[in-house]
């Protein structure tokens, strides 16, 4: 039937199943075979999304994540075409994951924070700005990462991750809190020995 009728959207979808299979298999070379037929017929905008995601991320997952963040260009193009806000969502999503791959920390929260615009799903705005903590936190940024916080809170007050941000900003206090008393407790015990020593020298 592949043969005889290549362009029948149930042949193409039936590639594409075959692809997510092989996925699954972690066959990933198999994946890439099996999506390129596909990559030679006129697609639908969601239809080729979803194959071109498929490419993407068999590539990330078989440890060649230059090549998947090359695809990341064409699949944020389809995304748009498509017009569907979750899929240009995932694919932000999925280009800053790659990012973090490569150990580009700083371009993945560029790209996380794409993510935190209005009219995107909540999910995907809440995955963001957890990514978006985690990473600054990881470079010891903590004033940054209260600052984005303090931001996002501003804007988005009634959105559904702000309960994430305010417990993360919450935490984030307590620790420069204790930080600052623990610097007074030290600076207090230096003093204290700097007294008794002038004391025993004196005496």
């Amino acid at each position: 039937a592949a043969q005889v009728q290549p362009t029948n959207e149930f042949v193409m979808r039936g590639s594409l199943l075959l692809g997510e299979a092989r996925f699954v298999q972690k066959d990933y070379r198999a994946v890439e075979a099996a999506l390129q037929p596909l990559a030679r017929q006129r697609l639908n905008p969601e239809l080729d999304w979803r194959r071109q995601y498929l490419v993407c991320q068999a590539q990330a997952a078989d440890g060649r994540p230059e090549e998947a963040l090359q695809g990341t260009t064409n699949l944020l193009a389809l995304s748009a075409a498509s017009g569907q806000r979750n899929l240009q969502a995932e694919s932000v999503a999925f280009q800053a994951g790659v990012l973090e791959q490569l150990n580009r920390r700083d371009e993945a929260i560029a790209v996380y924070e794409k993510n935190l615009a209005e009219g995107l799903p909540e999910e995907r705005r809440r995955q963001a700005l957890l990514s978006i903590i985690g990473l600054t936190l990881a470079q010891n940024r903590a004033a940054e990462t209260a600052q984005r916080l303090e931001k996002f809170l501003g804007q988005y007050t009634n959105d559904a991750a702000a309960d994430v941000a305010l417990l993360a900003l919450g935490e984030l206090r307590l620790k420069e809190h204790a930080a600052v008393l623990e610097t007074n407790r030290a600076d207090g015990a230096a003093a204290e020995n700097s007294l008794r020593c002038i004391g025993t020298s004196r005496g």
